[in-house]
């Protein structure tokens, strides 16, 4: 009978050692977990963040100008402006556009003349 008690008790003591090491493990998992998490959390709010001031900092300036009266051909229009050709890209609210353009110097301002298909509806190029 004491041979019995004793297996009992030492049965006993395994499981209490056992359920205890699942309980600490669990409870140092969860720890870690939730300081994780908050790390993440502090992230994303940094992210958000800069993202909030960048999107405040951008400035578009859309402007249609038609120029006419010099009747220049598209042959010399061409000419002179092949090189400046451009890729233009920009954002709208549902996802990104792109056309090209060229780079035109119109009474001192450099500015680029593209179709207004590419710009309209974005909200950054």
């Amino acid at each position: 009978m004491e041979h019995h008690r004793k297996t009992a008790s030492s049965t006993t003591v395994i499981l209490l050692i056992f359920v205890s090491g699942l309980l600490l493990g669990g409870m140092i998992s969860s720890y870690i977990l939730i300081r994780k998490l908050d790390s993440l959390e502090n992230d994303f709010l940094n992210l958000q963040s800069q993202v909030s001031n960048m999107m405040g900092n951008q400035n578009v300036t859309q402007q249609n100008i038609t120029i006419s009266g010099n009747n220049a051909s598209l042959t010399e229009i061409y000419e002179k402006v092949k090189d400046s050709v451009v890729l233009i890209l920009g954002k709208t609210g549902s996802g990104t556009v792109q056309g090209s353009g060229f780079v035109y110097n119109y009474t001192g301002t450099m500015v680029i003349v593209t179709n207004n298909h590419v710009v309209h509806g974005t909200n950054s190029l």
